[in-house]
């Protein structure tokens, strides 16, 4: 959870622009649209009623005397205008979004923003907020009247960011939201990174250690490998410092430090603590108190460097040193990397080469330049018809000429050298695993995987089982997923459904019953031979038990109400197929085409209809799928003028139930749709 102070610049009417936007009513609307029954739609919240807004799921209305936003509105317009001596914006617009897929309930969005509006000290402050959920993270708006309602002050909080990153950090406790990283500062106060103890506490896999920089912290997340200061442990660090509280002089030192893979160097007016070869460094004092720069020359004397020999003779022990590795688990990964660190030097040599081949072409054009007003000014030079005045401005227009020709080279050598760049980008070790694991690649999902704690989120619609740690890393690459950060598998189908494959949970963003199928699927493959854990509401059981009865899932449910269900709807199924799921009433594919054939000349606008055969291979456009009285089922495909009638397994039909009418697809002469993406038949048809 994340919650900031939106900067404005304007002392304009927050409150007016917030009920506009909050009911999305144009900006330009008159303003006796606030006098308009429109407004009463904002008092539902008060019965926790959805909102016919396409974005608001709700509002709520704080310390006014009136629950019509209309009526707040004003209220909170006469006690600002109560105020006339301060010039500053009288309004403060806080948000507070929460991380994809993590839907709290209305009490808890409701505590959370109470409390986050106290710790700032706006808690008797009039306010309008407004839940939104038109963006992948759902997240409120709370518009605060900054004006007293009894004292008329404008109060403007003290260090109010530091207090809501705490508050945050509480209320993620509190609540059991997702722990988001709020700053080294708002961690230490609050505690969540120090053990009982009082000392630092171990490394939580987050990339958000005490002693990392920012920069450090930066380069982690957006290349997923290891930092120095990451690598130099809490354990490593206590060595350090009882190395250096032994050593009795700056070769004893260098010796230890040396041995463990780090060395110490002078940098500005203190010391660093870095790798041998000094790409990477941290501040001494950082380290441990004991390896600042006044304490180590107190007792060793003045700095002396590490000779040459010494350093050359002495090696750090077998994997101490520091390599810039992933952050993920090595031994599901170190494979992966050798072939990322081939790709990354491949990728080096590549553009190497491109930028001297440039270089050379880049120095011609120079040399040419030089060569070209070199003539010319000496030409001028020598030219005894031009003098004085006439002499003198023609050297300085020529100067000008020269000045600007060469400024148009080097601008043109930038943009040809960041164009190289472009052509040959060097991957990132996060980027290699996201291409990876979106190629299906399991190793690399359970890499990027690795890194991150799931939590299931509150409320939401999730499937799981009781042994999460022996869930597979499935990907089913034919719905075109996207691949997160954190490895979770992101799937948007055709009928506005919305699954999120995580590490050892599968979440219905969106339910539909082509979520719900593809849920099931997914669950049934990553917890294969496990009972299913459903949470969620009831339209996303009820979904769940109809989807595997009917398309035949092998799955049990660890509800015992649940199992029955889908076992009462298998046996209906069975005995009763016509009244398990609607269905044409012909019993087949070729009465099907027998009646459609004979309706062609009742109906206009029917096209032909034949069964289809080997010599229909190719492509042709889904026109919807079919299910008969005998319990088969077909797919129809127009080519041309022709609706061809295709009989289809069960697993063939559950996936054209996904399709969108309209879509190009292509079968071969057994009868099995291709995959264009992988030049095959689809998996499982």
């Amino acid at each position: 959870m994340i919650a900031h102070k939106v900067q404005r610049t304007a002392a304009t009417d927050i409150y007016r622009r917030l009920a506009h936007y909050v009911l999305d009513i144009p900006r330009d609307a008159d303003s006796r649209v606030l006098d308009t029954p429109a407004y009463n739609r904002l008092v539902e919240y008060i019965s926790d009623r959805p909102s016919d807004g396409d974005r608001v799921l709700g509002a709520r209305i704080s310390n006014c005397g009136s629950n019509q936003l209309s009526d707040a509105i004003r209220e909170i317009g006469v006690t600002q205008a109560m105020n006339t001596r301060s010039k500053v914006d009288k309004g403060y617009h806080l948000v507070i979004s929460f991380p994809e897929g993590e839907r709290p309930t209305q009490a808890q969005l409701h505590d959370i923003e109470d409390h986050l509006v106290a710790a700032i000290g706006f808690q008797d402050h009039q306010r309008i907020s407004a839940i939104h959920d038109d963006t992948d993270h759902l997240h409120v708006h709370v518009a605060i009247n900054k004006v007293h309602p009894t004292t008329f002050r404008n109060v403007t909080p003290y260090m109010d960011e530091p207090k809501l990153m705490e508050a945050c950090i509480e209320l993620e406790l509190k609540h059991g939201l997702q722990m988001v990283f709020h700053g080294h500062e708002a961690e230490r106060r609050t505690g969540r990174n120090l053990q009982p103890d009082g000392r630092l506490a171990p490394d939580r896999g987050d990339g958000h250690g005490r002693g990392e920089g920012a920069g450090a912290r930066r380069a982690e997340k957006m290349g997923g490998r290891e930092s120095f200061e990451r690598w130099l442990s809490p354990e490593l660090r206590e060595d350090l410092v009882r190395v250096a509280a032994d050593a009795g002089s700056w070769a004893e030192l260098h010796k230890g430090f040396a041995e463990r893979g780090v060395a110490v160097r002078p940098r500005g007016a203190g010391l660093v603590i870095g790798t041998l070869d000094g790409r990477a460094n941290v501040k001494a004092s950082s380290v441990g108190a004991g390896l600042s720069f006044r304490a180590l020359t107190e007792r060793l004397g003045a700095y002396e460097r590490l000779e040459p020999e010494a350093h050359h003779h002495t090696h750090p022990s077998a994997g101490s040193g520091y390599d810039a590795g992933p952050r993920h688990d090595r031994a599901a990964s170190e494979t992966l990397f050798q072939r990322y660190r081939k790709e990354h030097a491949d990728s080096q040599d590549s553009r190497k080469q491109a930028l001297e081949a440039f270089s050379g072409v880049h120095g011609a054009r120079l040399a040419a330049a030089r060569a070209n007003f070199a003539g010319r000014r000496d030409a001028l030079r020598k030219d005894k018809r031009i003098k004085g005045m006439d002499k003198k401005e023609r050297w300085q227009a020529l100067g000008l000429e020269r000045d600007e020709a060469f400024r148009a080279l080097k601008a043109r050598g930038a943009a040809e050298r960041a164009k190289i760049r472009q052509n040959t980008p060097l991957p990132t070790w996060q980027g290699f695993l996201e291409r990876e694991a979106s190629a299906g690649d399991a190793q690399a999902l359970r890499a990027l995987r690795s890194l991150y704690v799931a939590r299931t989120p509150l409320g939401a619609d999730v499937l799981t089982a009781a042994d999460r740690s022996a869930a597979r890393q499935i990907v089913f690459q034919n719905l075109s997923p996207a691949i997160g950060r954190d490895g979770t598998v992101s799937y948007r189908l055709d009928d506005g459904g919305h699954v999120l494959d995580r590490r050892d949970v599968v979440q219905a963003q969106k339910v539909t019953i082509g979520s719900a199928f593809l849920a099931l699927s997914l669950a049934s493959e990553k917890f294969e031979g496990q009972a299913l854990i459903i949470d969620g509401s009831t339209e996303f059981k009820a979904a769940l038990v109809e989807v595997a009865a009917l398309r035949g899932f092998d799955v049990t449910f660890a509800d015992p109400a649940m199992e029955k269900a889908r076992s009462e709807a298998v046996e209906l199924a069975k005995t009763s197929p016509a009244k398990a799921r609607p269905r044409e009433k012909v019993r087949g594919a070729e009465e099907y085409v027998q009646e459609r054939n004979m309706m062609r000349h009742r109906a206009h606008g029917i096209l032909p209809h034949a069964a289809w055969s080997p010599n229909d291979r190719g492509p042709a456009l889904y026109a919807g799928l079919r299910r008969f009285a005998d319990g088969s089922e077909a797919v129809l495909l127009q080519q041309g003028e022709k609706m061809l009638v295709m009989g289809v397994t069960a697993n063939q039909a559950a996936k054209a139930s996904q399709w969108k009418r309209g879509a190009i697809v292509v079968t071969d002469d057994r009868g099995r749709f291709i995959n264009p993406e992988r030049k095959g038949p689809e998996r499982g048809s």
